[in-house]
């Protein structure tokens, strides 16, 4: 694992190899972080799952091979606008006793397993279902346009 997926994307924090811990498909926050994320306001999570190109009977993703099209990965962003306002007279402290504030309004990254991760980012969310989550799943070309918006 590199070394900058050993860092909390909320705080900044680095926590080493504990970290992969904190992460499996979700968010990559320090569990002592999390209770900000509850009931955070309007929120939209944006999916793309990656499609793979039939050449010479294998599946191909730029200049990977695959033998079937079954990978599962995707790439979402979690936006959440109403987050730093939330945040704003809260006194957050990170590890090293240093003040931060939060101003990142949404978190980018991929996983494999969709389902679970919809059912943690709603969990993470204080959402009661996954049925509450706005998810909006896109194309390839649409996906990176709204992340060039954020």
């Amino acid at each position: 694992m590199a070394g900058i997926e050993k860092v909390c994307e909320f705080s900044g924090d680095y926590h080493g190899w504990l970290m992969y811990d904190y992460k499996r498909n979700l968010l990559q926050v320090n569990p002592r972080y999390r209770k900000y994320f509850k009931d955070s306001g309007k929120c939209t999570l944006y999916i793309y799952t990656k499609k793979f190109e039939k050449r010479d009977g294998k599946y191909w993703d730029g200049c990977i091979s695959y033998g079937n099209n079954n990978s599962r990965e995707f790439y979402y962003t979690l936006h959440l606008p109403e987050l730093p306002n939330k945040l704003k007279d809260v006194n957050l402290v990170d590890e090293e006793g240093n003040t931060f504030t939060v101003t990142r309004t949404y978190w980018h990254n991929w996983s494999y397993d969709k389902r679970a991760f919809t059912h943690k980012i709603a969990n993470l969310l204080g959402l009661k279902s996954v049925r509450d989550l706005n998810i909006v799943e896109l194309n390839y070309k649409d996906f990176y346009d709204k992340m060039d918006e954020l």
